[in-house]
């Protein structure tokens, strides 16, 4: 007789327990569709498997076709990296709050260099994307990286095709640190670079393209550039500090934030520069609608978004750096918006 035979009995009642309870849960969780960048997808679906209380379907989509898919009803919300007008929301109907945020990294490929062993300020970079220095031997270059070997080598620019909260954040800090890049090019979300340069549709192809190019650079967001061992370079700031996108700096950027509230709808955020943190910042924002009627969907939804904060360390995890306390209590004041009956906001525990 076999004497674990109780023992092992009671482990496969145990499991079907644990199954059923398992299934039960799947069965009574609420369905979410939310449509938005490819890059977004991972750290977002990590977040819907952390809570059991929905089924997160995430589909990549491009910025226009997300905020349609929410507008149609087809999403129950869109996940973009460039923030809507205050105008386009009232006349959507729509509500816009951040969840999180990231960092575009300038990106070489230059084969005696490693990831940051190349400093670049705002004024170079900017005279480099806009077509004005050509040649790795630039004096210009070689005065910021006096230790460094530089080859003789044409640079080739490879840019996003399609507009991207990426170009824009780019163009921003080029134009905040460059008068001529300002005067000349602006903010902008499109593939409004002078000269010829080597287009591609989106950041995982970004990164193919610099690898497989030598003397290519370009920008990228910092998760894909990590998962594809893209090699970043370092920035020297107006004050003479040199900063590398690692999570210290990162993070000092996060909490430098300040929300720009206009309206209740829209809560866009101002990115500061401080001298001792990473000084290109993407935030993310979630669109959603004003006055969903299924009142179930909403509450399952607002709850999504509370543990999207509480479980922050899953956005730290993939690369994404948490917003700072004061900003997500302010989006939780939003989250509540969706439903009239909802209790007044209460601060996240944490």
């Amino acid at each position: 007789m076999n004497k674990n035979k109780p023992l092992i009995l009671y482990r496969h009642i145990l499991l079907c327990i644990l199954l059923a309870a398992s299934s039960t849960a799947i069965a009574s969780a609420t369905r979410i569709v939310a449509a938005g960048s490819e890059y977004l997808n991972i750290v977002f679906s990590r977040l819907g498997n952390a809570d059991l209380s929905v089924v997160l379907e995430y589909t990549n989509a491009q910025t226009d076709n997300a905020l349609s898919a929410v507008e149609k009803g087809h999403a129950d919300f869109a996940v973009i990296d460039t923030a809507m007008t205050r105008q386009s929301l009232e006349e959507k109907k729509l509500l816009q709050f951040p969840i999180m945020s990231t960092a575009v990294v300038p990106i070489f490929n230059l084969s005696n260099l490693q990831t940051n062993a190349l400093t670049l300020n705002a004024p170079v970079l900017a005279d480099i994307m806009a077509g004005n220095i050509t040649s790795w031997s630039s004096p210009a270059i070689r005065k910021l990286n006096p230790q460094v070997e530089l080859p003789a080598l044409p640079i080739t620019r490879v840019i996003r095709k399609e507009n991207s909260g990426t170009t824009a954040a780019m163009s921003a800090y080029l134009s905040n640190g460059s008068e001529s890049f300002r005067k000349n090019h602006g903010v902008f979300h499109d593939a409004r670079w002078d000269g010829a340069a080597i287009q591609v549709p989106d950041a995982v192809a970004v990164a193919r393209k610099v690898s497989a190019t030598p003397g290519a650079i370009s920008y990228i967001e910092l998760d894909i550039g990590n998962q594809s061992g893209a090699r970043f370079i370092q920035l020297r700031q107006p004050g003479g500090s040199t900063v590398t996108a690692d999570y210290g700096y990162l993070r000092a950027a996060g909490f430098s934030m300040r929300g720009e509230y206009t309206t209740e709808r829209d809560n866009s955020l101002l990115v500061m520069n401080h001298e001792e943190s990473w000084p290109i910042m993407v935030p993310i924002y979630v669109v959603i609608r004003d006055g969903d009627a299924n009142a179930d969907k909403v509450k399952a939804i607002q709850q999504f978004f509370l543990n999207c904060f509480k479980n922050d360390w899953v956005i730290e995890q993939y690369g994404f750096v948490p917003l700072p306390s004061s900003l997500q209590a302010r989006a939780v004041s939003l989250i509540h918006r969706m439903n009239k009956r909802s209790p007044k906001a209460q601060p996240i525990n944490r």
